[in-house]
């Protein structure tokens, strides 16, 4: 039986922007001077990941080449390095602490731990609606992302790592039949209150919509809608939760002749925070969608 795999993360890989969603990636800061004035580091030391997802670790404050000396568990991860950066996708359920050395100085390395698991569950519901020109949208309830199940229940939550926090909204009307929410908001540094717009704008908000997904069958039609324009603004937001509003209007990625108006949308999300910020490059939505979809039991 196919299964679906909710994958928040972008996976990091350059891409020219003549598609839909990207954005380029500047390149990591190196250090070239003394060796005995900086420290080694990587843009995270902890980060969990769903089986399956593929994330990146920046390195920097070192001089290339970069190398893994130590994986203390293979089975769970699989790694690349590619220049500054650390390629990781996980395997299979479990924890391994990875160890690179920095190439000028063989004794000077940083350690970075990787847990990958099949689900992940909020503790707390969150909840999200709009009106469209596709029909009103209500969605609320604790949310769980997993590789290996079927949504069961509506719920919605955001993940906070690596450059960008993803809010995911899952409706399920049957085993069968599911609709997905999704607005991922990228930014330099950090999460911060303020508009979110896409396609101008620095702080941008990458939204789609796709209605009637069968998880159970590869490739089954389903309505994807694009979002060309957007705007969102987060009103509010601590550690355990985000609230604002959104709008945008989008085109059916199967029917261009379709399209969707979005308006008086708002939210309010747990969020669960997973790893740190990093440099990174933003695939194209198409390409991560055809990632979540494609797993199979």
């Amino acid at each position: 039986m196919y299964t679906v795999r909710i994958i928040l993360s972008s996976l990091f890989i350059t891409m020219t922007c003549t598609g839909f969603f990207c954005n380029d990636e500047e390149a990591p800061t190196v250090y070239q001077g003394d060796p005995t004035t900086y420290q080694f580091t990587a843009s995270s030391t902890t980060a969990t990941l769903l089986t399956g997802e593929e994330i990146s670790v920046i390195l920097s404050n070192g001089t290339s080449p970069y190398s893994l000396i130590s994986n203390s568990n293979p089975g769970v991860v699989e790694v690349t390095v590619n220049g500054s950066k650390l390629i990781i996708v996980g395997i299979a359920p479990g924890t391994t602490v990875l160890t690179i050395r920095e190439g000028s100085t063989a004794e000077r390395t940083v350690s970075v731990t990787i847990t990958v698991v099949n689900t992940i569950s909020f503790l707390k519901p969150g909840s999200l609606s709009f009106s469209s020109s596709t029909g009103d949208v209500s969605i609320s309830g604790r949310v769980s992302l997993s590789t290996v199940t079927i949504p069961f229940g509506d719920g919605v939550g955001a993940v906070q790592r690596f450059g960008s926090t993803t809010l995911t909204a899952i409706k399920v009307h049957s085993p069968t039949k599911i609709d997905l929410f999704e607005a991922e908001f990228v930014y330099a540094t950090s999460l911060i209150a303020g508009t979110y717009y896409y396609p101008s704008g620095g702080n941008k908000v990458q939204i789609i919509y796709e209605k009637n997904i069968n998880p159970q069958v590869k490739d089954a039609n389903s309505t994807l809608f694009i979002f060309l324009e957007a705007t969102a603004v987060i009103t509010s937001f601590n550690d355990s939760v985000m609230t604002g509003t959104f709008s945008g209007t989008g085109k059916n990625l199967n029917n261009t002749t379709e399209g969707i108006t979005i308006t008086n949308g708002t939210f309010s999300v747990p969020i669960l925070r997973l790893g740190g910020n990093e440099e990174r490059s933003i695939r194209g939505v198409v390409d991560r969608l055809k990632r979540k979809y494609s797993s199979r039991q």
